[in-house]
């Protein structure tokens, strides 16, 4: 017994040291491993406070922007007002232009803002009081700071509250400031002036005188082509516009004998006459037409208009003499062609007319003279030469 207990006593001797050897091994890997959860725990609270500060960081740098887009808004709006103190100027509602440019687009307000938060706050709150020309718009300026400043302390909003304070804030500077006075005519200038980019239809009005002219072009294209009724009516127009155009009634007046409407023509030349009595044309016109009518003391009465001086005498001494033949009024005739024969002119029919006038009225020795003063004219015809010749034969002349 003795020596089995002896050999379990060695065999637990050896067993011993092998368990010793296996129980650090079996100890050792939780104790080495134990050490590396609290530094991982660690790095995920870093991260964390990491990603929170880049949250109230991103906020700030919304609420600077949104502080600096009032800064423009203040700006244009002291700009206007110190426009309108120099010279009336075209307006639009305050309210409406800074409203639309505070509700921007989110993604718009987005991009912007990096750029925005990069600016120092102190330039920002310096362009908010350099824009202030006056007291009231620096009060509104320092207000709007404040706003910003206590909304920058205060927890983060969201951006659909931030555009409705913006806006809110927005309409309370335009609302607080006075209109400018405008003036009413330089606004009624300015509604008919297109803004940028827009195109404007304009009438464009011919003055009378280019009316007339083109007028006058259709009506002799009218005439030349056989139109008559076309050119009198463009005719009528050119007078309508301008009733100067002399040439005009003077083209209708004929149309209108041309027509038969002797009438017509005889009341335009009359109208013409009162209304430009130096027109002597419508004189000599109405002499003719009221001759062709058979009115002789109308038509002298007409032709009496015309000077000795006129351009037109010598027209209006030849129809007397033809209106005082047809009427055998001999004096007249014999004082038209001495009219004729005095402007400088010799013609053997009017040596012939004269010496015939006198030679009915017995005034036999001007009758001879003037008969062979018309002989030694040249144009008279054959028969005319014969009858001179003969009548001076009667007289006693053998010449």
């Amino acid at each position: 017994m003795s020596v089995i207990n002896q050999m379990l006593k060695d065999l637990d001797k050896r067993a011993e040291p092998h368990q010793l050897q296996q129980l650090p091994s079996t100890v050792a890997i939780p104790v080495n491993k134990s050490p590396g959860l609290p530094w991982r725990w660690l790095i995920l609270l870093s991260l964390l406070l990491v990603a929170i500060a880049l949250v109230l960081w991103n906020l700030k740098a919304s609420n600077a922007k949104d502080a600096m887009v009032l800064s423009p808004m203040v700006s244009g709006q002291q700009a206007e007002l110190n426009t309108a103190s120099a010279a009336p100027v075209k307006m639009e509602p305050a309210s409406n232009a800074q409203v639309s440019h505070v509700q921007e687009p989110a993604d718009a307000s987005s991009d912007t803002a990096s750029g925005l938060a990069k600016e120092p706050a102190g330039e920002s709150d310096k362009s908010i009081k350099d824009t202030t020309g006056n007291g009231e718009s620096e009060t509104l300026a320092e207000s709007v700071a404040v706003s910003f400043a206590g909304s920058a302390n205060a927890p983060a909003p969201s951006e659909t509250s931030v555009a409705g304070e913006a806006t809110v804030l927005a309409l309370q500077v335009n609302t607080s400031s006075e209109p400018p006075v405008i003036d009413s005519s330089s606004v009624a200038m300015n509604t008919n002036t297109p803004s940028a980019g827009s195109m404007a239809v304009t009438e464009v009005v011919l003055p009378p005188a280019e009316q007339a002219d083109r007028a006058m072009l259709k009506a002799n294209g009218a005439r030349d082509a056989g139109k008559l009724d076309e050119a009198m009516r463009q005719y009528a127009m050119a007078l309508s516009y301008e009733p100067a155009r002399h040439e005009a009634r003077r083209q209708l007046a004929a149309l209108h004998y041309g027509q038969g409407q002797a009438g017509e023509a005889i009341k335009l030349l009359e109208r013409g006459l009162v209304q430009f009595p130096e027109q002597s044309s419508f004189a000599l016109l109405l002499g003719r037409l009221w001759r062709e009518q058979g009115n002789k003391s109308q038509a002298l009465a007409a032709l009496d208009v015309i000077g000795d001086t006129d351009s037109l005498s010598r027209d209006k001494w030849l129809l007397v003499a033809d209106i005082a033949r047809e009427q055998d009024d001999h004096a007249l005739a014999e004082a038209a062609y001495q009219k004729l024969l005095g402007t400088g002119m010799e013609k053997a029919q009017w040596w012939l007319g004269l010496a015939y006038a006198q030679d009915a009225q017995g005034k036999m020795a001007d009758a001879r003279y003037h008969y062979q003063r018309a002989l030694g004219t040249a144009g008279l015809s054959s028969d005319a030469r014969a009858y001179i010749e003969n009548r001076l034969m009667q007289l006693g002349d053998n010449q």
